[in-house]
This record gives structure tokens, sequence and C-alpha cells, in this order.
């Protein structure tokens, strides 16, 4: 039988996608003084973000005057220098499920 006719006809769902939540440095600014530490896990425990996603990505749009310590799975360079400029700190976590291949840092 040919491959068109055994492919659904209604699209195709991906089940090993991942998502980011994408967050702007304005959002971080949005939240209580009182937080100091921003990951996904916060954000997600505070209903900043609704959804399932798999890594946290934030992004330079906005102007931060307080300080965070942000862990996430990448941060522009505008706002890792916004964030550094309040005062604050960010973390790179590494993405899961991405490997490091040894044998390219070998040669």
């Amino acid at each position: 039988m040919p491959l068109y006719r055994r492919l659904p006809k209604r699209g195709f769902k991906n089940v090993a996608r991942r998502t980011n939540a994408v967050l702007n440095v304005a959002d971080l600014e949005k939240l209580p003084a009182e937080i100091k530490e921003v990951s996904l896990e916060s954000l997600v425990g505070m209903n900043v973000i609704k959804g399932r996603y798999d890594r946290l990505t934030i992004l330079g749009t906005g102007e931060l005057t307080k300080a965070f310590n942000v862990k996430a799975h990448k941060v522009s360079a505008s706002a890792g220098e916004k964030i550094s400029k309040a005062g604050g700190k960010f973390e790179l976590i590494p993405i899961p499920g991405k490997q490091q291949s040894k044998a390219k840092s070998a040669q």
C-alpha cells in the first residue's frame, strides 16, 4: 500500500515535541517584589505560566528595575544585560535531553 494512503490525513501530533515558555523582561517587572527566585517551577506555581512547558526562555523586551535571580534554559543577550544592570543574576540551566558529544571534545 502506498505511503500516502497509510499516513493520517488530518495532521500529525508530535509526541516528542518540546515547548518553550517565553517570558519578556517586562513580564518579570510585573512580578511582586517579594519574589527573588524566578524559575520555570516557581512561575508555574504562581500561575504566571499556564500550560505544560519544558523550557524557559527570557527575552529582553521592556525595562527591569527589580533584582531577580533567574534560572532559565535560554536568556537573550539583552535580557541578561538588563537583569545584571538591575542587580540580579541569571543562571543557564542545561536543556533536558541534550547530550554533549565526547567524540568532538576529544579531538
